[in-house]
């Protein structure tokens, strides 16, 4: 027999669909009798996500193993409305030790899946399995659309096996694990989190024929081999976000890292960042820095567009760094002018490294700049404590 649920709340996020899709759909109900337990978390679980996502949810059985305290949902689903078929399906899902809170949720020490399928129009792949660890799950009656924290919270979580695209024996895109860490605060606001993604292989030959692909396969790729981590933090008092973190590095094109401070982004958008041009009149930039490791990528790039003109890499280089100047003439700042020009003729001649920090003197806002760019573009610079350097 299958259970399932359905609500009228309109579909989630890209986010939130990306954390169902990734195995965080996963959360059991309270536990009242032992008879009862499997019955109540496959109930609780197909109502909580049908409240989040809109979608209907299912399960096919469910049992309880009372020697390893776990319930066991065989089959569970998400279909979108008017689907077909299911987007989502994950052949099990084992709940460790759930226990009922005082406010109708639960709480786990662990949540596995094994065997995930995706065949939705967006994505089609698999993830071998999936994890998420001291898990608190909120009842459906205290979801509020869209709020993504407030239906689970976890402390860790991991993915190992995501083969995504293409089909079962040519994947487009594989990564060997996806591991994050998360910290939610009593008022479901997210105040600090990790992530990490290892060995993400992108088979560019094999995409559909596309300018894209042309232009990277014309450099020489073949398949991009990458790495990704980040870390953030954020204060809720003073609405500040903090990227700590940021590295994506690529083994033969290039690395680049980041971090910045960023003010004025409300809570309620940390809650539910469903749409990001909510915070356009609040942020601030406090600080950027920037920095790009080259490992071959402006080579190839510098190669290739010599080679459609007809001339020599080092004759496009010394082109590109004798026109600069001009460009950067509406900048009206002969100071920076020189400092960009300089920084780009010593990047070309020799690739190494490349670096643009922001340091403005108090945070500023990003209406601020803008308006700044269209009315005096010179002026930013100073504003924002622009700095632009390569191979120091």
């Amino acid at each position: 027999m299958i259970y399932s649920f359905r609500t009228a709340f309109a579909p989630l996020s890209v986010l939130a669909i990306g954390v169902v899709a990734t195995g965080l759909m996963l959360p059991a109900g309270p536990l009242f009798a032992q008879s009862d337990i499997a019955e109540t978390v496959g109930q609780t679980l197909v109502k909580t996500m049908s409240k989040v996502s809109g979608d209907t949810f299912a399960y096919e059985t469910a049992r309880f193993e009372e020697a390893d305290n776990v319930v066991v949902l065989e089959k569970v689903t998400l279909t979108r409305d008017k689907a077909k078929r299911p987007s989502i399906i994950i052949d099990e899902t084992r709940i460790v030790a759930p226990e009922i809170l005082d406010d109708g949720g639960f709480k786990a020490n662990e949540v596995t899946t094994e065997g995930i399928l995706l065949q939705s129009r967006a994505v089609e792949g698999t993830v071998a399995s999936a994890s998420a660890f001291n898990v608190t799950v909120q009842p459906a009656e205290q979801i509020v659309e869209g709020a993504v924290s407030q239906w689970f919270r976890y402390q860790t979580s991991s993915m190992k096996d995501v083969r995504l695209g293409g089909d079962a024996d040519n994947r487009l895109v594989t990564v060997a694990s996806i591991d994050t860490v998360a910290d939610i605060n009593g008022d479901n606001i997210p105040v600090a989190g990790e992530v990490e993604l290892e060995d993400i292989s992108i088979q560019i030959a094999k995409f559909p024929d596309s300018r894209i692909k042309q232009d990277i396969v014309g450099l020489g790729y073949q398949e991009l081999n990458l790495s990704l981590s980040a870390q953030g933090s954020y204060a809720p008092e003073e609405e500040n976000l903090t990227v700590e973190r940021f590295q994506l590095t690529g083994d033969d094109t290039a690395a680049l890292s980041l971090t910045a401070a960023i003010g004025g982004i409300p809570q309620s958008f940390m809650a539910s960042p469903l749409d990001p041009r909510a915070i356009i009149a609040t942020a601030s930039i406090g600080s950027l820095d920037l920095n790009i490791d080259d490992n071959s990528l402006a080579n190839r790039v510098l190669s290739a567009q010599a080679e459609k003109m007809g001339v020599e890499p080092d004759a496009l280089a010394a082109q590109l760094s004798g026109a600069l100047p001009f460009f950067l003439a509406v900048l009206d700042n002969e100071a920076f002018q020189k400092q960009v020009a300089d920084a780009v003729s010593a990047f070309l001649s020799d690739p190494q490294t490349f670096s643009v920090l922001m340091a403005p003197e108090k945070p500023t806002p990003f209406i601020q700049v803008f308006a700044a760019l269209t009315s005096a573009p010179g002026t930013v610079v100073d504003l924002l404590g622009l700095s632009i350097s390569a191979n120091e």
